[in-house]
């Protein structure tokens, strides 16, 4: 062997399972092999022969090969450069990753001995009905269906048994739908076998699996197996079914009918209305009855060679009721079959057939399930949308608003939409109206009078609103001026800015710097917020007045150009040119809101813009340890950084930094606190600095730490107390004189010196 010891590998015991029809009978095919076959006496390989992939235990025959087999080198044919070394030229395998193509044989002479192709080894297959080549695989047949097994191995007719010198075989594996397994095992002399006429009869009802591989102890340990090819069985009987028991009207019914392969069944719609009835759609297989008094009601069905056939009946006129579905098995009764005259009129004898099914199915009132919001401020485009229950298109009627969408279509999840503009319109409540699928092409709502709607809502017209605020009153100058709000109706809304000098005569542009500025800004979800730097060279500052604008419900301003939201420019205003902060509102309100019968949206704020300043407010003295609190007040916008440093002192504090803060619309503020663990007594210099050049500063004393008195513990001196003895015998003694009672010694001492350490105490803080 060149890379391994080549060993045998047993075959999986066969598996019994409840198929007793089913024969196990090697088929031998005569096919003529796709190259040269190897020697049919020894089993060795000959010069062109054809080798696969994974096999082992070859020989070369070195009758036909002169000298001794050492290699195998590809030959420029996609192998190119790929070599195989032969250890052992009577025991040799093809390793499984071997490159496609044809290689030379090389000796040890060194010579081309001759050559041999090598190919990857695979098996194919097929299920087909017995006796056709209409392959089953996906599909489900009725019980006792005879069935034909296609294998096709790409080795069929080259491997033979090294050990034996006979064919190698394959297996073709019958699984049942409980798991079991069943091995038809089939000599494969041919590249294409056929498993002829399987009788299914008793077979389980179920997923069926066809799954074929190599026998590797027949073929040289070749490994391999097909895809699994899968089938169901079903039970024979006659069986209509339907995809929904209940469909809107204009909804296809779609039933499935389920019987022998290739046979003709009968169809039918029972108790209908003439001139509402269901109609069959002419598909493949279905042939229908065009004859009145049985328009489309009736067909002949040909099942497919799986045994089945969908019908799909369109319910666009049918009346709202349930539906009785019938299938008849009409085979071998004269005057019921397919070309019969008048073969919708079945014998009644068809009808008193065992073999028969039917399937109800309930037709209902064509529904509309609307998605819209109730009201809508006027000058808005509204999205009607909605879902139906059925049907391929509608119409959408506004009669209120003169409006029709015609052929509206409708997607695969039944849902259809249309905007519909709403500028112009007087405010109120529209009724929408919906038909589905309807006949009618017109523009005029009124040709829809006499039509019953499928569905309807209604949606009120409101008019639009405009309010805004501004975030501060006051703004340092070359900071952003904020100012948010909100807005119905309306994309767009304008904002003008008039400084507190007016529009100086002579200029075009408009632009803070100029003291007039005219912009726009869109509204998002009825909000909006625009953020606009108040500074620039030739900058006023002082009192500014803030205009946020919006047309009304006609979507136009009421200004000479009748401009629309977001269009208001220089131009759309006479006459501002030199005019004062006064002069010029009066004109912009004189051309929108103040114009006779004008519903333009006006607001009006004021704010004022100053130097930027930073100020710090007294600091309170602290002791070593201490935090040291600063504090201040500025008119720069929130989150601009104020650093805090050490401006003059024995050393550097640590420096903090405060983000500016805006409890009111009227002020900034900012905080911080410094360590002061390792401070030196003394006076220092505090700066802020917002790092723009605005700068204040103020003085702060750090003191030394004060210590706390240790008050002294006084100990009492236990009483101690005699022992008593036995009194000797009382000898009468003359009474003595009294004596007073001393004061204790050092009491005054004691209080005057606690005095003086008090007093000490006192000044000694003072002059701290």
């Amino acid at each position: 062997m060149n890379t391994k010891t080549k060993g045998k590998v047993k075959g999986k015991a066969i598996i019994g399972i409840a198929m007793a029809a089913i024969m196990f009978a090697s088929v031998f095919l005569a096919l003529v092999p796709m190259g040269t076959a190897r020697d049919a006496d020894d089993g060795t390989i000959v010069t062109g022969d054809t080798l696969f992939a994974g096999e082992s235990g070859l020989a070369f025959n070195n009758a036909s090969f002169l000298g001794t087999i050492v290699r195998l080198e590809g030959q420029d044919n996609g192998a190119e450069g790929e070599i195989i070394t032969i250890a052992d030229a009577y025991n040799f395998y093809i390793p499984t990753d071997a490159v496609e193509g044809v290689y030379n044989v090389m000796n040890d002479t060194p010579a081309i001995a001759g050559e041999v192709t090598i190919k990857k080894p695979s098996i194919t297959g097929n299920v087909y009905l017995a006796g056709t080549v209409d392959s089953i695989v996906g599909e489900s047949i009725p019980v006792g269906q005879p069935i034909k097994i296609r294998a096709s191995p790409n080795f069929g007719g080259f491997i033979m048994d090294a050990g034996t010198n006979n064919s190698g075989n394959i297996k073709i594996k019958l699984i049942d739908p409980d798991g079991m397994e069943t091995v038809n095992k089939t000599a494969a002399y041919g590249a294409r076998i056929h498993w002829e006429d399987i009788d299914t009869t008793g077979w389980d009802t179920g997923e069926w699996t066809v799954k074929i591989t190599s026998d590797k102890d027949t073929c040289n340990e070749v490994d391999v197996s097909s895809p699994e090819y899968k089938f169901t069985i079903r039970s024979e009987e006659l069986e209509i079914t339907a995809r929904k028991d209940e469909v809107g009207k204009g909804d296809d019914i779609v039933l499935t009918i389920s019987g022998n392969p290739n046979r003709d069944y009968y169809f039918a719609i029972e108790n209908i209305v003439e001139g509402e009835e269901p109609m069959i759609q002419a598909t493949t297989g279905v042939t229908r009855n065009t004859t009145s008094p049985y328009d489309n009601t009736v067909a002949w069905v040909l099942m497919n060679s799986a045994g089945t056939r969908d019908i799909k009946i369109n319910t666009t006129k049918a009346d709202e009721r349930t539906y009785t579905m019938h299938v008849f098995d009409t085979f071998g009764i004269p005057g019921a079959e397919p070309n019969a005259t008048n073969w919708y009129e079945l014998p009644d004898d068809v009808k008193n057939e065992v073999d028969d099914d039917d399937v109800k199915v309930k037709v209902t009132e064509a529904a509309v399930t609307f998605d819209m919001p109730a009201s809508v401020v006027i000058g808005e485009d509204v999205t009607i949308k909605g879902t139906i229950s059925a049907g391929d298109k509608v119409d959408i009627v506004i009669e209120d608003a003169n409006v029709v969408f015609d052929d509206v279509s409708v997607d695969g999840n039944n849902e259809f939409d249309e905007d519909w503009e709403t500028a112009g319109l007087t405010k109120g409540s529209y009724t929408i109206d919906v038909y589905i699928d309807c006949e009618v092409d017109t523009e005029n709502p009124e040709d829809y009078e006499d039509i019953d709607e499928d569905g309807s809502t209604s949606i009120r017209l409101v008019v639009g609103g405009l309010d805004a605020e501004q975030l501060r009153n006051v703004i340092a100058e070359d900071d952003d001026y904020t100012i948010e709000g909100t807005a119905t109706g309306v994309d767009d809304v304008d904002i003008i800015l008039i400084g507190p000098d007016g529009y100086p005569p002579g200029e075009t542009s408009v632009g803070v710097e100029h003291g007039l500025d005219i912009l726009s800004t869109s509204v998002t979800d009825n909000e909006f917020s625009e953020d606009i730097e108040m500074g620039g060279p030739g900058f006023d500052t002082g009192m500014w007045i803030a205009l946020v604008l919006a047309p009304g419900r006609d979507g136009e301003y009421a200004t000479r150009d009748n401009a629309e939201a977001g269009g208001l420019k220089l131009d759309s205003f006479p006459d501002l040119d030199g005019k004062n902060q006064e002069q010029i509102l009066a004109i912009i309100k004189d051309n929108t809101v103040e114009v006779a019968g004008s519903d333009d949206l006006f607001v009006e704020r004021t704010f004022r813009v100053e130097s930027g300043y930073v100020r710090l407010e007294t600091i309170a003295p602290v002791a070593v340890g201490e935090p040291l609190v600063i504090s201040g007040t500025t008119n720069r916008e929130p989150d601009t950084r104020i650093t805090i440093s050490t401006f003059a002192g024995p050393m550097d504090l640590p420096t903090a930094f405060a983000d500016v803060e805006w409890p009111t619309k009227n002020g900034g503020v900012f905080n911080a606190t410094i360590n002061t663990t390792d401070a030196v007594v003394g006076t220092y210099t505090i700066e802020a600095d917002d790092g723009d050049g605005n700068t204040d500063t103020k003085t702060v004393d750090i003191l030394t730490v004060v210590p706390t008195p240790t008050p002294t513990e006084v100990t009492p001196t236990p009483t101690v107390t005699a022992t008593p003895t036995a009194p000797p015998t009382a000898t009468p003694t003359p009474t003595p004189t009294e004596t007073p009672t001393p004061t204790p010694p050092g009491f005054e001492a004691v209080f005057a010196i606690g005095g003086l350490l008090a007093v000490a105490y006192l000044v000694l803080r003072r002059r701290k």
